[in-house]
């Protein structure tokens, strides 16, 4: 008969092996998809995964985690709306959300993901935050540490963005080509045109045809499906020119870029 030999491991060893196998990109996956499905069980819109969002939500998981705090505001004072407006100058945002927990390594990633949705529609404030109908898009960060992970959920409500780098600094008369993606209910390119704001808000400009603008002047513009394209001259003295959307109709106004002019 075969001897078999039974080999006693610490449990603190098994506990490292589980964590060593932890996929937390499964893992936000599983996260993401049981965030959509609680919308989706009160007829809400599922939420799009952006990974500006994802960037930022994982780096203050990680800040968390490394710096021994809990919190949505960071040891500089920063909250989840100064994180993603130092971190994704892009985005156009009309409204940010966080939702954070930390949880022991104890099974496997569905059990763990179970478990945070659990958590956070037990929470008044946070299941307000996952049902909130007004949100447009997710990002979902996690770090592992010490058996235990951090999550950050960030919620945001984009209006716009830019596509490509942002720009610096631009001379006067320097023609600058932007383009930005655009989301409902601003990509409606029969009621939305360009505008560019000059430094000088008192500035009357004439737009031809017997037209003038006070502070502002239209903008050579395209639309593509989601895409509205942008040709920026700034030729109105130094200072800071704003580019922004405007609503034929209602004169509704979103600023989607500033650009410093030298």
């Amino acid at each position: 008969m075969e001897r078999r030999q039974i080999r006693i491991v610490p449990w603190a060893q098994l506990f490292r092996a589980g964590l060593a196998s932890l996929d937390l990109d499964h893992l936000s996956h599983l996260v993401e998809q049981a965030t959509n499905a609680e919308r989706s069980s009160e007829g809400l819109r599922s939420l799009e995964r952006h990974p500006h969002l994802d960037r930022v939500a994982a780096a203050h998981s990680q800040d968390m985690a490394a710096r021994g705090y809990f919190d949505h505001r960071d040891p500089e004072g920063n909250r989840a709306a100064d994180r993603v407006a130092l971190r994704c100058r892009g985005l156009v945002v009309r409204g940010i959300g966080e939702n954070i927990a930390r949880l022991a390594v104890v099974g496997d990633e569905g059990l763990l993901a179970t478990e945070m949705l659990r958590m956070w529609m037990a929470s008044p404030g946070h299941r307000a935050n996952i049902l909130d109908s007004g949100w447009t898009h997710l990002g979902v960060g996690l770090w592992h540490r010490d058996g235990y992970v951090w999550a950050t959920q960030l919620f945001a409500c984009l209006a716009a963005e830019l596509e490509g780098a942002i720009p610096g600094t631009l001379r006067q008369g320097a023609m600058m080509p932007l383009r930005f993606r655009v989301y409902p209910p601003w990509n409606r390119p029969r009621e939305v045109e360009a505008i560019v704001r000059v430094p000088d808000a008192g500035l009357r400009i004439a737009h031809g045809h017997g037209y003038y603008g006070i502070g502002w002047y239209p903008a050579q513009y395209a639309w593509q499906g989601q895409l509205v394209s942008v040709h920026f001259t700034p030729r109105h003295g130094p200072g800071q020119y704003e580019v922004g959307l405007v609503k034929r109709h209602t004169g509704e106004y979103l600023p989607l870029l500033r650009v410093a002019v030298v």
